[in-house]
């Protein structure tokens, strides 16, 4: 008989009996191989060279030194990727804070950021540099449908959002603040005209140091006052600014001291259509709000802008995903 047909009876022996027949090779002792074996030989019983070990078609096994067991037992940190979720507690629960990632592309007007609450259409004009930048969304409240991006949200920085409060940050790239921003809602001026209906503020940081913080109103002022005076005024920390028209049309910029006494302020204030703004030689992430009054009454007012609580979020979101 040839060697080509012992060959063929042997084929078709195996055939006959099934694959079930047949026995795979399974060298002993070989971690993660076998079975029953799914642990790391002690190193105490490694020897100090490697082991050659058997198997299948040839190949050599050879057990891991104790460096390399080692180094198999460490375990690898995970790349931190976005979305990356930090949770907050709070006095009823917990709520999340996530970060995303925003690759805008320029030359689009619009673009979609799915979140965990749901869809953004982020709007910018069509000159908006494109790039990589980073959303951190509070998540303690329904979210905008719709929200334009902030002409000075740039490649590179990070852009925090809480709904709930309606307030939003511009962080840079080291997470130095670049600006602060908070809406104030329509007709809740206690009946009073609309150029003291407040509707956002902002506060913006310059690169090579100052800052300015400007409240935008309702209306510009119609320059009709049946009040001895009417004012917009800024609590900026433990400070208090006002720009104060008097019936006449006059206008006076004034700073008052811890006792509440008001002295004119020399510092640079702009009064111009519907926007106030001060502008400041010094940076200061102090806490901030804006009131409006007249002679008569109390208008409206802003809650105090919480830097000392964003700031916090910062740190955690920031140690949770770098």
């Amino acid at each position: 008989m040839t060697l080509f047909n012992r060959f063929v009876i042997v084929l078709l022996s195996m055939a006959t009996v099934g694959c079930s027949a047949i026995t795979p090779y399974l060298p002993e002792g070989v971690p993660f191989l076998n079975a029953e074996s799914t642990e790391l030989p002690s190193t105490e019983d490694t020897p100090a060279t490697p082991v050659s070990v058997p198997t299948p078609f040839g190949t050599e096994w050879v057990n891991p030194t104790e460096e390399a067991a080692r180094v198999i037992n460490t375990p690898t940190p995970v790349p931190r990727s976005l979305p990356c979720l930090s949770p907050i507690t709070v006095e009823n629960g917990i709520i999340e804070m996530v970060m995303y990632e925003l690759v805008w592309r320029q030359t689009e007007e619009t673009q979609l950021l799915e979140t965990r609450g749901g869809p953004i259409e982020f709007s910018a004009p069509v000159t908006f540099p494109g790039g990589l930048r980073r959303v951190l969304i509070i998540h303690n409240a329904p979210l905008p449908a719709q929200m334009a991006l902030p002409e000075l949200f740039e490649p590179g920085q990070t852009l925090v959002l809480d709904p709930a409060q309606r307030m939003w940050e511009v962080r840079n790239s080291d997470g130095s603040l670049r600006a602060q921003h908070m809406s104030d809602p329509l007709e809740d001026v206690r009946g009073l005209v609309e150029n003291l209906d407040i509707l956002e503020v902002e506060r913006q940081f310059g690169d090579a140091g100052g800052m300015l913080v400007r409240v935008t109103n309702a209306e510009p002022d119609d320059g009709k006052y049946i009040w001895t005076f009417e004012g917009v005024e800024l609590i900026l920390g433990g400070q208090r600014f006002a720009n104060r028209t008097l019936a006449d049309g006059q206008t006076l910029n004034l700073v008052y001291d811890g006792e509440g006494q008001p002295s004119d302020y020399g510092g640079s204030v702009i009064k111009q259509a519907e926007t106030f703004t001060w502008s400041f030689d010094e940076a200061s992430n102090a806490p901030f709000s804006i009131k409006t009054y007249t002679s008569a009454s109390e208008g409206d007012s802003t809650i105090i802008f919480p830097t000392d609580q964003l700031q916090a979020l910062w740190n955690q979101i920031t140690s949770t995903c770098g």
